[in-house]
């Protein structure tokens, strides 16, 4: 259980930093829904793993 989430945690938390950082990257690379996809969804998969490791 402890390992699961020491794994799981720190992905989750990166992966929600890429999500958040996909709204703060310049408006040339934004996309019309206000945030870029290429750090969105990488950072949504890995968001998603952590979550599935912990639970």
């Amino acid at each position: 259980m402890l390992i699961r989430h020491l794994i799981g945690w720190p992905l989750l938390l990166a992966g929600t930093g890429l999500m958040g950082y996909s709204r703060r990257v310049p408006r040339a690379k934004m996309a019309a829904t206000g945030s870029d996809w290429r750090w969105a969804l990488p950072g949504f998969a890995i968001a998603m793993t952590g979550m599935a490791i912990i639970g």
